[in-house]
C-alpha cells in the first residue's frame, strides 16, 4: 500500500482523539466504549502498513524497527523520567528509591512495579514485539493456513497469560501476543481494501460498529464496573473481547475506506493532518494532560473539563508536533 493514504491517516486521526478523550477524565459510559476497541485499532492499523519482502534481511529490517519504534521509546523515556523528577521536586516526596524503580521499569518496559511503570510510551515497545512476532511468522511459515493458527494460537496465550504464567516478561511480550491477532487483522483486510469504497461498506461498516459496540458494553458487565485495557491485561470475557475489538475495528476500517476520498477535502485534512502526526501525539499527550489538569483544576473549571482538557491537549500536541518536525525530526527518527 502506499506510504501515504488520506482514509487511513484520517482514522489514526480519529484514533489519537479517542486515545486523548480516554485520557482525559471523560464519563464512564464513554471510557467502557473506546476503551473496548482503541488499542486493537491502533495495532490493526500498523498491520495494516506492513511490508514484508523475502528480499528484506532480518538485520535491515530490525535496524529499521530500532529507528522508528525504539529510539523514539528511549528519548520519550527520558523526557517522561525528567518529567517525573520535576513533580517529585515541586511535591518535595522524591526519594533515591522511586528514582531506581522508575529507571528500571522504563528500561525493562512492563509494569514490574505495582505503581511505577511506563507510562503512554509502553505502546512502542509493545508495537515493536509484535512486529517483530509477525515478521518472523512471516519469514519461516509459508502455508497461510498455518501461519493463522500460529498466531491463534499466539493470541489465545496472549489472552491467558495473567492466569497461567507469573511473571512479567521485558517490552510487553505479554500483551504483544494478544496485539498480534489484531496486527495480522489489519494485515489480512489490506487485499479487500484496495477496492474503492463504496456507499453499501459504509452502511456495512457501521453495523458492525453497532454490533461490535454492544459487544464490548456487554462484556464489561462481567468487569464489575471497570472497562477493558490491553496495559493491563483486563479483558474481561475473551471472546466477547477480541469479537468486540474486532467487529469495531473492521467497521471503523470499512467507514473511513468508503468515504476515503472526502479526506483530501480542506474541510477533513486538519483530522488526517492528527493522523499523520499521530506518533508524537501520542507519545506527548500524557504529560501534557497532566500539565493541564493542573492548571484547570487551579481555575476551578468544573462542568465538562474533560471536553476542555480533551481540545487543549489535541492542540498543545499538535503544536509541540509541528516544533519537533521542524526542529527535532532527526533527533526523534534518526532520518
Amino acid at each position: 500500500m502506499k506510504k501515504r493514504i488520506g482514509w487511513v491517516d484520517a482514522l489514526k486521526g480519529f484514533g489519537i482523539i479517542l486515545v486523548i478523550i480516554g485520557h482525559s477524565e471523560c464519563p464512564n459510559y464513554l471510557l467502557r466504549w473506546l476503551y473496548n476497541f482503541h488499542m486493537p485499532l491502533f495495532f490493526a492499523l500498523s498491520g495494516l502498513m506492513f511490508k514484508y519482502s523475502e528480499s528484506l534481511r532480518g538485520g535491515q529490517w530490525l535496524k529499521r524497527k530500532f529507528k522508528s519504534l525504539l529510539w523514539p521509546y528511549f528519548i520519550f523515556a527520558i523526557i517522561e523520567f525528567m518529567f517525573d523528577i520535576s513533580k517529585g521536586l515541586t511535591r518535595r516526596d522524591l526519594s533515591n528509591e522511586y528514582m531506581a524503580k522508575k529507571a528500571v521499569a522504563l528500561i525493562y518496559s512492563n509494569n514490574i512495579f505495582e505503581n511505577i511503570r511506563p507510562g503512554v510510551i509502553w505502546f512502542l515497545t509493545c508495537l515493536f514485539m509484535t512486529e517483530v512476532l509477525f515478521f518472523l511468522i512471516q519469514r519461516f511459515i509459508t502455508m497461510g493456513l498455518v501461519r493463522i493458527i500460529v498466531i491463534i494460537a499466539l493470541g489465545i496465550c496472549g489472552l491467558s497469560w495473567k492466569y497461567v504464567i507469573n511473571f512479567l516478561p521485558p517490552f510487553y511480550i505479554n500483551i504483544a501476543l494478544t496485539a498480534l491477532l489484531f496486527y495480522s487483522l489489519g494485515y489480512f483486510l489490506r487485499g479487500i481494501l484496495q477496492k474503492k469504497g463504496t456507499i453499501n461498506e459504509a452502511i456495512i461498516g457501521i453495523a458492525l460498529l453497532i454490533i461490535g459496540s454492544l459487544t464490548g458494553i456487554y462484556n464489561t458487565v462481567s468487569l464489575n464496573g471497570n472497562n477493558v485495557d490491553m496495559y493491563f491485561m483486563r479483558y474481561g470475557n475473551l471472546i466477547f473481547f477480541v469479537t468486540s475489538a474486532s467487529l469495531c475495528t473492521i467497521g471503523l476500517f470499512s467507514i473511513f475506506h468508503a468515504i476515503g476520498n472526502h479526506f483530501e477535502e480542506s474541510r477533513i485534512k486538519l483530522l488526517t493532518y492528527v493522523g499523520e502526526n499521530s506518533l508524537i501525539i501520542f507519545l506527548l499527550h500524557g504529560t501534557i494532560i497532566q500539565i493541564l489538569q493542573y492548571f484547570i483544576n487551579r481555575i476551578g473549571i468544573m462542568h465538562d473539563a474533560w471536553v476542555v482538557l480533551s481540545i487543549l491537549t489535541l492542540l498543545c500536541s499538535m503544536l509541540c508536533a509541528v516544533i519537533i518536525n521542524k526542529y527535532f525530526h532527526k533527533v526523534i527518527y534518526l532520518r
